[in-house]
């Protein structure tokens, strides 16, 4: 299986154990959000409607016992009846906010028995705000006060007749009584105390005859003063007693008197009502409610210890999953990383492995490659030098090649002489001399030949070393030595042998003179020996142009062998660079697989032994000191050894520092060496 294909299997897990916690919580918010959406939106509801049908009933019910007081003022009467009827518009108003909720059947049944005793404590709640607005519109609030003080001004005003008929009758003196607003009703009635028309008309009706009574005793008292007892007599008998009877009749006290006790009728009937049906009809009406609200609030507390429950159990089922989820996702993590590490470790070690093996071989490589360029560079060094040997063996051979065309010339001339001894025998003395001569320069030839043969022998035998020393490519060099050493060794005999003639000819120029008789067959003898001589000395000539050839062969496969060596330094010295490039690959190959093992939680050991073997290759890349011969002697024209090429120098290319590797090219995770796992 690849990598990719793990990866997206173990995410496609995780996401699927993610989804399967997501659902059961989404099920289990799903089912609290619902629970909530009916606590909130029913039983919230519910509880707070009943709450308020109750306290606003509480506040009609506190209100109404309030105004049921004799007490209460005026103003705080008016206020209580406002407050109680924006208390029923209030209880309405959660009437029908209730009515518009869901309810449960028990709840039904026992709202259907709050309407049912609603109905008769409705009537007599309307009946007694009824008779209330009634007793508040007679404006006599406090009915009982009103005929105590009604029977106080009666007696008031008794008193005062009893005062002024002793006054008349006995003379017995007493003090005010004659300002009608000075007594006690004329007080009262000065502070209008209520707004019953009736009173109001009583008083308007009392009020002359009430002035009328106090001036009668005025009018007593200035009688009495004046000793007219009879006249004071009079006053109280024939006007004031009418006078106290008007006031006392129908439309004074006593009509007042009369109306108080409506009131106080009307405020007992209220009474009667508060304190018999309407507090019978308040009291089922009451219980009705309280059974309500107290079956609701069960109800609620009951939703609430479910939906909690619910809720705990949902949380438990969700930690349990949550869990197992943890435990299964950090159990498949395992399973995923171990198969993932496993192999990526095995190939972090195979990798390891390889990057020191191959730092290790580029470092051998490059030191290998440092060595033989510096083999490569002495031999350079020393081809150059045997090439230059080799041009100077070239220049003697040149010359030794004309040296025997010399004396293949003088022979030539000699061979003549011969011919012509016996035609110029009188001159034969000069001829001797001039031979004598001849063999006097040609034994120096031979000499030379002798030289350049034994000196031809040497460079043969340095060829012969230097070709050794090259190995493989200086076999045909080697050859080509040989081949030169035997063309010396043939010289240098050829060169005895001439000077042995040399010898003889000068021994028998010497004795010419006495022996000349025998000159024609000395002569003859000397065609003979010249014609062999000439033939020695082409020989040498052939021989000379044949090493002057050979000598040029090696020469052009000196320069060849040159241009190969200084090749094969260049080549050298790229391996070297190309194997310290292969290091630096390598080393970067090492950072990546220790990356990856840090990636991976692994630790990478590396050899640290090769680490050492591009600073060695590299110390070792000295050019040979040029020698003695290199600077002594000048090489050929480029054209002919070819031109030498610079190593290149040992650095890593730019775009071998450029490249970015990539983990995937490094590790190739997809193969098929991963199918184990």
């Amino acid at each position: 299986m690849k990598l990719g294909t793990k990866l997206m299997l173990s995410f496609l897990a995780i996401a699927a154990i993610a989804v399967f916690v997501g659902l059961v919580g989404v099920y289990f918010t799903t089912h609290l959000d619902e629970s909530l959406m009916t606590f909130s939106h029913t039983s919230l509801p519910s509880v707070r409607a009943l709450m308020t049908i109750t306290n606003k009933m509480e506040v009609q019910r506190t209100q109404n016992r309030a105004l049921l007081s004799s007490h209460l003022p005026k103003e705080n009467r008016a206020k209580a009846a406002d407050t109680r009827d924006a208390a029923l518009k209030d209880m309405l108003a959660a009437w029908e906010e209730y009515e518009k909720l869901d309810r449960t059947p028990e709840q039904q049944q026992m709202w259907d028995a709050f309407k049912k005793a609603f109905e008769p404590w409705d009537q007599d709640r309307q009946k007694i705000n009824t008779m209330l607005a009634e007793f508040d519109k007679n404006d006599i609030l406090n009915p009982d006060d009103m005929l105590a003080k009604l029977e106080r001004f009666r007696g008031d005003h008794f008193t005062l007749l009893f005062k002024c008929d002793r006054l008349a009758s006995s003379g017995t003196a007493f003090e005010g009584g004659d300002d009608s607003s000075a007594c006690n009703y004329g007080k009262w009635v000065a502070l209008s105390p209520t707004t019953n028309q009736t009173i109001l008309d009583c008083i308007k009706e009392n009020d002359p005859v009430h002035k009328k009574y106090h001036e009668c005793v005025k009018r007593v008292q200035e009688a009495v003063r004046a000793g007219n007892a009879a006249e004071a007599g009079r006053i109280v008998g024939d006007e004031m007693t009418p006078a106290l009877e008007t006031i006392m009749g129908p439309k004074g006290l006593g009509g007042m008197q009369a109306e108080a006790e409506k009131a106080v009728e009307q405020f007992l009937a209220i009474n009667a009502l508060a304190m018999g049906p309407l507090t019978k009809s308040g009291g089922e009406l009451g219980k009705a409610l309280t059974e309500l609200v107290d079956k609701t609030r069960t109800d609620v507390d009951n939703f609430s210890i479910a939906a909690q429950q619910a809720a705990d159990w949902g949380r438990m089922i969700m930690l349990v999953c949550l869990c197992v989820g943890v435990v299964l996702a950090v159990i498949l993590g395992l399973i995923i990383t171990r198969s993932i590490t496993k192999p990526i470790n095995r190939i972090i070690d195979s990798l390891t492995s390889g990057a020191d093996q191959v730092s290790s071989a580029a470092g051998q490589v490059a030191q290998s490659s440092q060595q033989m360029a510096q083999g490569a560079s002495e031999q350079a060094s020393s081809l150059e030098e045997t090439s230059a040997s080799l041009e100077e063996m070239a220049s003697m051979t040149r010359q030794n090649a004309e040296s025997a065309n010399q004396a293949r010339s003088m022979s030539q001339e000699s061979r003549n002489g011969a011919e012509n001894g016996s035609e110029v025998t009188s001159r034969m003395n000069t001829a001797i001399q001039q031979i004598k001569v001849s063999s006097d320069a040609t034994a120096k030839i031979l000499k030379t030949i002798d030289e350049i043969a034994f000196q031809t022998n040497l460079l043969a035998l340095n060829a012969a070393v230097e070709a050794a020393r090259a190995g493989e490519a200086g076999k045909g060099f080697a050859v080509v030595a040989e081949e030169v050493r035997n063309l010396a060794q043939r010289c240098a005999e050829a060169a005895r042998n001439t000077a042995t003639l040399v010898e003889e000819s000068q021994r028998n120029a010497e004795n010419g003179v006495a022996v000349s008789a025998e000159v024609a067959e000395i002569l003859n003898t000397i065609v003979g020996h010249a014609q062999k001589v000439e033939q020695l000395i082409n020989e040498v000539s052939a021989a000379s142009n044949e090493q002057s050839q050979g000598i040029d062969q090696i020469n052009r496969a000196v320069a060849e062998m040159d241009k190969v060596t200084q090749m094969n330094a260049a080549n050298s010295e790229e391996a070297a660079a190309a194997s310290e490039e292969l290091s630096a690959q390598a080393a970067n190959l090492t950072e990546i697989v220790d990356e990856l093992a840090k990636i991976v939680g692994n630790k990478v050991k590396h050899r640290t032994a090769q680490s050492s073997s591009v600073t060695k290759s590299t110390s070792m890349r000295k050019k040979p000191a040029p020698t003695a011969a290199r600077q002594a002697l000048k090489r050929p024209p480029a054209a002919k050894t070819g031109e030498r090429r610079e190593p290149k120098a040992l650095t890593a290319s730019p775009a071998a520092e450029q490249r970015v590797h990539k983990p995937e090219e490094v590790i190739p995770l997809d193969d098929t060496d991963m199918a184990d796992f």
